[in-house]
Formats: C-alpha cells, sequence, structure tokens
C-alpha cells in the first residue's frame, strides 16, 4: 500500500473472506486443468463405445421377398408374403423357421398383397384384404379375410368378407379379441375411400364384419387413410392417426379428444406415399403406483407431399424428413391429458394441452423405414430411403435415384431431449420398399425383403448388391448391446401357464 508524502503508512487490515475466495479460485483452477487433462487422457485411451445394436446376414434366405412378415406365437416360425411377378405366379406366400432354416411356399388362391397383417388372441396370423387385380391363378384379394393355419401350412378363409373392398387397410386386435379394421381404398393409388370401419369377431367367424364411426377429425386429416396408425391404450381407449391429425376414442367409439396437427417445424406428411413409421412407446408401471398410465406416440421420417410435381426427376430428388415428432400423455382423472401447454385457444377448440417435441434423427433422412420396439424399450429404426415417394423407383431409368439409407438407429425414449438417437452400421443389405422387420422371440430383430435395392440403387461402398437384381432374398438379424451377452440380464425362472391382460 503506497502513502503520501510524510504520512506513515498503516497496515491494510486482513479481509478472510478475500483471502478464501482468492484461494479457492486459484485451486480451482487449477483442479479444472487436471481434471481436464486426466478427462482428455482417459478420451484417448479409451476404447469407442459399442454400437447400440450390430447386423449379422444370415447364412440361407428367404423364401419369398418379405412385402409383409409376421412372427408365428408358440414356435420359431415366420409367415412372409409376396406380390405375383407374373401371371403364372401364385406361390406368393411362404414359411421360414429361424431354428431349423426349413422355409416352405405355400399356394394361395387369392391376390392379397398389400394386406394388413394381425395376430389373433390364439396367435393366428391374420390376413385382411389385398390387391384389387387378379391374375389367371389368383382371385382379387381387397374384401378377404383368409388366416394361416400352422397344423396344415396352408392358408384358410374364415367364412366371410369385408363390408368394404381395402388395400392398404389396418387391422388391430382389441382387448375383447375381435379385430378393428380401418382404412384402405378400392384402387392402387387412387380409389373410393371408407368412412367408417368395420369390426370382425372370430368367436365368429362367418357373421359379417360390423361397421363402426371413425372420429371426424381422423377421417378429415387421413385422406387416402392407406395403412392409419391405429393403437390401443392401456385403459382400453383407441388411438386414430392419420397422416398429420387424428383422435382418441373410447372403446365404444366416442371421442375423449382430438390431436392436433403437426406443427410448422415437422412439415411432413407421414402415410404413404411419403411413409414415416409410427410406434407407440413401451408401456411401464409408475414405479410407486404400479399403474400403466403414462405412453408416448414417437412419428419417425416422412417426408413433403410432392404430388404436385410431375416430372419423375424432380420427384426422385424430394428429401425426407430426418426428423422425429413426439407426443407424452398421461391419465389425469378420466381424461388423458399431455405434457405440453400451448394456449387457451387450442383448449377452446378441444385440443387440450398438446406439446410436439421435434427432434433431429442425426442428420439421417428416413422415407418408409421399419421401427420396431425393443425389449428394454428402445426403438430401432432401420432401412427406408433419403429421397423420393416411398423410396420406389418410378421407373427402370429412374433406378439411380433411389438413396437407402446409411445407418440404423436406436432411439431411448427415456433419454433426455436431444440424447435420444445412437446410429450403427447395417450388415451391407439396403433395405428400402418393400422390406419388413420384426421381434425375434430371442429379443433380436429380423429384417427381411427389399424391391428395388438392385445394383442400379444408390449403393456406397458399404453395401453389397442383391444377387438377384432389384429382388432381396438375404436376411438379416440385429442385436441390441443390451441383448448381445455383455450386460447381465435377469433370468425367468418360472411363468404361469396363463398371462391375463392387466395382470
Amino acid at each position: 500500500m503506497l502513502a503520501a508524502p510524510g504520512v506513515a503508512s498503516a497496515a491494510a487490515p486482513f479481509n478472510l473472506a478475500s483471502q478464501v475466495n482468492s484461494t479457492t479460485e486459484a485451486a480451482d483452477g487449477a483442479l479444472a486443468q487436471l481434471l481436464q487433462g486426466a478427462a482428455r487422457s482417459l478420451l484417448q485411451d479409451a476404447p469407442p463405445a459399442p454400437p447400440a445394436i450390430t447386423f449379422e446376414t444370415l447364412p440361407w434366405r428367404a423364401p419369398v421377398v418379405a412385402v409383409a412378415m409376421i412372427s408365428i406365437p408358440g414356435t420359431t416360425k415366420y409367415l412372409l408374403t409376396w406380390r405375383s411377378q407374373y401371371p403364372e405366379h401364385n406361390l406368393i406366400t411362404g414359411t421360414m423357421d429361424l431354428q431349423t432354416q426349413e422355409t416352405t411356399l405355400i399356394p394361395t388362391v387369392y391376390n392379397q398383397w398389400c394386406h394388413g397383417p394381425v395376430l389373433l388372441e390364439d396367435g393366428t396370423p391374420l390376413l385382411v384384404g389385398g390387391w384389387p387385380d387378379p391374375t389367371p391363378v389368383l382371385e382379387v384379394g381387397l374384401n378377404v379375410i383368409t388366416k394361416y393355419d400352422n397344423a396344415t401350412n396352408s392358408i384358410q378363409e374364415v367364412g366371410t368378407r369385408l363390408r368394404y373392398e381395402r388395400w392398404y387397410a389396418t387391422p388391430y386386435r382389441l382387448p375383447d379379441g375381435k379385430v378393428l379394421i380401418v382404412g384402405g381404398t378400392d384402387r392402387v393409388d387412387r380409389g373410393f375411400t371408407p368412412t367408417r370401419s368395420e369390426v370382425w369377431d372370430p368367436r365368429n367367424p362367418a357373421e359379417r364384419p360390423v361397421l363402426v364411426p371413425q372420429p371426424e377429425r381422423f377421417t378429415a386429416a387421413a385422406g387416402y387413410n392407406w395403412y392409419p396408425f391405429i393403437a390401443v391404450l392401456p385403459r382400453g381407449e383407441i388411438l386414430w392417426w392419420g397422416n398429420r391429425a387424428g383422435a382418441i376414442t373410447t372403446g365404444d367409439y366416442r371421442v375423449l379428444r382430438n390431436l392436433p396437427e403437426l406443427p410448422e417445424t415437422f412439415p411432413f406428411d407421414t402415410m404413404y406415399k411419403y411413409t414415416s413409421s409410427i410406434v407407440l412407446s413401451a408401456l411401464k408401471p409408475d414405479p410407486s403406483t404400479g399403474a400403466y398410465d403414462k405412453f408416448s406416440m414417437i412419428i419417425f421420417g416422412g417426408s413433403v407431399d410432392s404430388s404436385g410435381y410431375t416430372d419423375a426427376v424432380t420427384v426422385a430428388a424430394v428429401p425426407g424428413s430426418s426428423f422425429s415428432a413426439r407426443i407424452d400423455f398421461y391419465y389425469c382423472g378420466d381424461g388423458i391429458c399431455d405434457n405440453g401447454q400451448v394456449g387457451q385457444g387450442h383448449r377452446r377448440q378441444g385440443l387440450g394441452n398438446i406439446q410436439w417435441q421435434i427432434e433431429d434423427m442425426l442428420g439421417h433422412r428416413r422415407i418408409m423405414p421399419s421401427a420396431t420396439l425393443a425389449p428394454n424399450g428402445k426403438i430401432v429404426i432401420h432401412g427406408g430411403a433419403q429421397f423420393g415417394r416411398a423410396g420406389l423407383p418410378l421407373s427402370d431409368d429412374l433406378q439411380s435415384h433411389v438413396a437407402p439409407a446409411t445407418k440404423t438407429l436406436v432411439y431411448d425414449p427415456d433419454a433426455a431431449a436431444g440424447a435420444r438417437y445412437s446410429e450403427a452400421d447395417h450388415d451391407g443389405i439396403a433395405r428400402l420398399y418393400h422390406f419388413s422387420q420384426c421381434l425375434d422371440v430371442s429379443g433380436k430383430i429380423l429384417v427381411a425383403g427389399c424391391e428395388s435395392c438392385g445394383a442400379g440403387a444408390q449403393l456406397t461402398e458399404a453395401f453389397k448388391p442383391s444377387p438377384d437384381g432389384s429382388n432381396e432374398f438375404r436376411l438379416s438379424l440385429g442385436t441390441l448391446y443390451e441383448n448381445s451377452g455383455s450386460v447381465r440380464r435377469p433370468n425367468i425362472r418360472t411363468v404361469p401357464p396363463v398371462i391375463k391382460r392387466g395382470s
């Protein structure tokens, strides 16, 4: 401290707080530098994080191209259906056994390509609707309901027909075992759109399905209503989603609440031909009450409506969505609420409190991917295209414009927003238009099919072109990291003979 001339200097008072703060700041700075150096060293020496999922190519082939695929409960078998590729082609259905590697081909009567598959309460696969055109060996399948009989390895009629002709319909099994059938048209890519759904009762298979109302908002939003998203909620309500809006009804089809259109920040269509993949999250009990009172709907990908474009090259270049959209719901008294607040205006319109969470899928565009809910609640988004309509070449000359997705995504719904996605490599097989994937009883993901994955597509060096041109018969099996043996899993020691819904 400096003193004025002729004035003795006085000792400065000791400030304990100042000394402590100064010493602490210095120590914090040194510690921070030490920790940063240690972190850099650890990051340099640490092995890379394991991939979220790995894929392997199975050493045998599917009997048909899996346009649709459904597991057969109680077995390790799958039922696959294809389309008729030439006039005398009637072997468009087959089975394969993952354990024995045995495959079969099944003669069929009806052309049920583009049907809707669903499992009945007893595990029987049901095929609803199909293709509007006959062939020399196949009859029109538009209003047909058939089932697969495992004992005779055959496709059989159930004894009645649909009320409406339906191509691209969605069947869904209700809590009482009946089947709700929604959507579809009587022609391919056009035609009459039924404004009512129908319910078929497998306990009275010969009786015609009963017509039931659809929510008005869903019907207005769904357009042609091709493969709409339908889901049953924990207390038996039905969620209806059509392209960019939808509704939730009671089990007797009374509207509980409407769902809003997707926001401007997600300007994409979600139904064919701009198809996304939509999933209802895994239902988990509340830790304190045991109630299943929360759930989410997540939309992965999609594309903008390019119907106004007539030039095929322009259509093929329209990019897909690299975003997902999510709504979180919970039960609130007798109603269903959500975690968002959007203002009184929406409440007056009966839309409730809605909040869409729009998330970047790590920059990966997706049109017509497949999203599969895994046993641990994570969601595997695989395959699909980056551009175009449905990832389908509009002509042979435009095969080169088909660009498959280059990465598989794994979505963790329990992670924080912005940290839910991880990516992984595939096994070198492109999966585009007309491929399917299923959750296997082993917890792995079975992937099959594709009809636009030939050498003419935009395949990078990471892809191995199909040896069968555009058709893909090779099979892939994906294993999540948690199912790879690297993570300890619980062992199920006893199982009751019957597990009832709600138990």
